[in-house]
């Protein structure tokens, strides 16, 4: 699996704003095989886990996949769980990447796998781990990317393999993941366990994101004066940036913290419209004027009301508008959410109509939709969402679920109310209009 090309490979534009250190190579080789990932990138040095603690907190390296957890403190976590239990470690690459929008790490999986696969085998040698695990869902390509690459490097044959995962929205959730290795039903426990002290075959774990593996190899290949050379001095080095929406070249960006986001914007042709969403479906909307202007990077973001979460880039364009957005992407939520986030989609499920008198104006708008997301949703031939919630009004007591309130109304009279709690019993409200 070796085409010359990127274009055979059907997988997200990459372009850059400076020097190119993830993306290194992509620009003439469309998926850099065992043989010309050496020539890139060289050998990878040895380090202990002490090292690698070390130099990932002198440039506060954090996780890429949204929640920005300082490695060093995952790394230090697992090691004492280690020299507690006397267990050994496993660790674990989260290659899942189910939040819509977000495709940066299946173009590393795709056309760099041996970048996460060297980082993920620095870390296993550090904390001498028994095991690195890779979980995917279901894009085949980036699956036999990975597979390939291991098959194809005599180390990594007998160290790693891939665990293949719904391919739902939570299946990248940490707890879940670990429930899904572990042959369990993948969706987040009910209680928090902590992966560093049990998780995989209850054995201490180190979990993290693909892209967090990728930025591993190239801290240790550079060294931290040299990765710190580029971004923000709080901040240092490169990111990657999934930009779609109305982007005419969505693509996966590299470039500095620090570099404002038109520029990012600007390289993809992306009008920012009514604004553009950064951070993804966990993130905040920013206004156009403010999103070409804020820095790229997690404080710049925080500071103008943003979050940088897994660095997903969505604007608007004029094609559709922030609630429009969030009518759609409610749609697949109940699809995809666990059983026991029930409460927590109670409120996502009365967005459409509180939403609707405002997005109806623009009833033509299309979706913002990503490079490896689901198709478009015609909006022509779309039949009308109807509420499957009790209005605004309803109470909110424990027992009046989504779930019972759905079982409880068999009339239409009692469909505007869950049946079950004198407010509701008193109330006489007329159905929810479905348009």
């Amino acid at each position: 699996m070796n085409p010359s090309n990127a274009t055979e490979l059907d997988v997200p534009t990459i372009m850059r704003i400076g020097a190119a250190r993830m993306t290194a190579g992509l620009d003439r080789i469309g998926r850099l095989d065992l043989a010309a990932h050496a020539e890139v990138f060289g050998p990878l040095p040895r380090m202990s886990a002490q090292q690698l603690m070390d130099v990932a907190a002198q440039v506060d390296l954090r996780g890429q996949g949204g929640a920005a957890f300082p490695f060093a403190r995952k790394l230090k976590a697992v090691v004492d769980a280690k020299n507690k239990t006397g267990l050994p470690a496993v660790v674990v690459v989260n290659g899942t990447e189910g939040e819509p929008g977000s495709f940066k790490d299946k173009m590393l999986m795709i056309r760099s796998p041996y970048l996460i696969l060297s980082g993920a085998a620095l870390v296993a040698e550090a904390l001498e781990a028994e095991e690195v695990i890779i979980g995917v869902t279901s894009n085949e390509l980036a699956n036999r990317s990975v597979e390939a690459a291991i098959a194809a490097e005599p180390g990594l044959r007998d160290l790693a393999r891939v665990v293949q995962q719904p391919e739902r929205f939570i299946s990248g959730e940490s707890g879940a993941l670990v429930r899904g290795i572990n042959g369990k039903k993948p969706v987040p426990p009910g209680r928090k366990t902590l992966a560093a002290e049990k998780g995989v075959g209850e054995l201490p774990t180190l979990l993290s994101n693909a892209s967090t593996f990728a930025q591993i190899a190239v801290l240790a290949l550079l060294g931290p004066e040299r990765f710190a050379s580029v971004g923000l001095p709080e901040e240092p080095g490169t990111v990657l940036l999934s930009v779609s929406g109305s982007a005419k070249r969505p693509a996966v960006v590299e470039c500095p913290t620090g570099v404002p986001l038109g520029a990012v914007l600007d390289i993809c042709q992306a009008p920012a419209g009514d604004g553009v969403l950064v951070g993804g479906y966990h993130g905040m909307w920013l206004d156009a004027e403010t999103a070409y202007q804020v820095p790229v990077g997690r404080e710049g973001l925080a500071s103008a009301g943003g979050t940088f979460g897994s660095g997903i880039v969505l604007p608007l364009g004029d094609g559709t508008c922030p609630l429009g957005e969030v009518s759609g992407w409610r749609a697949t939520w109940p699809a995809s959410r666990p059983a026991s986030a029930a409460r927590a989609s109670w409120g996502c499920l009365r967005l459409p109509a509180r939403s609707r008198p405002s997005s109806t104006a623009r009833a033509a708008s299309r979706p913002l939709t990503s490079p490896g997301a689901r198709p478009p949703r015609s909006t022509a031939a779309a039949p009308a969402r109807t509420p499957t919630a009790p209005p605004a009004s309803c109470c909110r007591r424990s027992r009046c679920s989504p779930r019972t309130w759905r079982r409880t109304s068999s009339t239409p009279a009692a469909a505007a109310r869950c049946g079950e709690c004198s407010r509701c019993r008193k109330a006489r409200r007329p159905r929810m209009p479905s348009s």
